[in-house]
């Protein structure tokens, strides 16, 4: 596949790139690069990032990040409708889009082997015109996500008491059941109300893989783990695992969202929508199914 005109989309919230020692480590990535750089673009919102990258002329963007940063980088081509790729490189911590992409090759590899990496396009979930190609949640594992990324904000004076702050409304979240929701396939289930939901998407899927939990008390919450490690999952009333096309959710309250790891508010009313072929994108040729 030819790469005529690539750019970096760097996260300037990364610790991986901050300072003298980022400063030498993005040198040393661009001298990696077989094609010059448009550019490398750097904003602590990589969506911005990504979206001047585009308008620079871009065809290929190269996200130096986690899965976060990759999906900032989708949104932008998803916006764009144009033919921009997205290379997600291995440097966050999670890196599960990059698995997906590369196996376990590592950075250096990846983008030595720029020019022959295939095309592909990508699977994912659109939430109100919003994107995401790993995984999507929706209450209380939100709310716990918000007080770890507290906690890892070495910026806030106040990290930990507002992270015990957030665990604790995440429990509050847990035991309450307020989301309503529906599933193509399982709305006339004997569970309609959850605590949480998870959507995870998988590589070469047609749907996504879902689940809601509902848990009341702790007693709840410890045989929902229970069934899950049994694999009771079909049959457990506090749980439902299925496929879905389509997820739809209400609340009376502004519903807490993830999508690829990064929490935001979405509205009381939402629906997420599975696309087959959702965003353009480069993977190793060997790993091309």
């Amino acid at each position: 596949m030819t790469v005529t005109a690539p750019a970096f989309v760097v996260n300037t919230s990364s610790r991986a790139l901050q300072g003298a020692e980022g400063e030498e480590e993005l040198a040393r990535l661009r001298g990696l690069c077989p094609v010059p750089l448009v550019g490398a673009f750097r904003n602590s919102d990589p969506c911005k990032a990504a979206r001047e990258a585009i308008n620079h002329g871009a065809d290929t963007l190269i996200t130096l990040g986690g899965d976060g940063t990759a999906q900032a980088a989708a949104q932008a081509i998803y916006e764009a409708k144009g033919e921009t790729r997205l290379v997600a490189l291995p440097m966050g911590t999670a890196n599960l889009l990059p698995r997906r992409l590369y196996s376990t090759r590592s950075t250096d590899d990846i983008l030595s082997g720029l020019c022959d990496l295939a095309p592909t396009t990508l699977p994912g979930g659109v939430l109100g015109g919003n994107v995401f190609l790993v995984a999507a949640a929706a209450g209380f594992p939100t709310t716990f996500a918000r007080a770890r990324e507290a906690v890892r904000d070495s910026s806030r004076k106040d990290r930990l008491r507002t992270a015990v702050k957030r665990a604790s409304a995440g429990f509050s979240e847990m035991f309450a059941t307020r989301l309503r929701f529906a599933a193509d396939g399982a709305e006339n289930e004997k569970l309609s109300r959850a605590s949480g939901l998870m959507m995870w998407v998988e590589d070469h899927a047609d749907h996504f893989d879902f689940a809601a939990v509902s848990v009341h008390n702790l007693g709840d919450l410890a045989g929902a783990a229970l069934g899950a490690i049994s694999e009771e999952l079909r049959t457990d009333d506090r749980l439902l695992i299925r496929n879905a096309r389509e997820v739809r959710l209400s609340s009376t309250r502004v519903i807490p969202c993830m999508l690829d790891g990064e929490p935001r508010n979405c509205g009381r009313k939402l629906t997420f929508r599975f696309e087959k072929q959702l965003v353009a994108a480069l993977r190793w040729p060997d790993d091309e199914g």
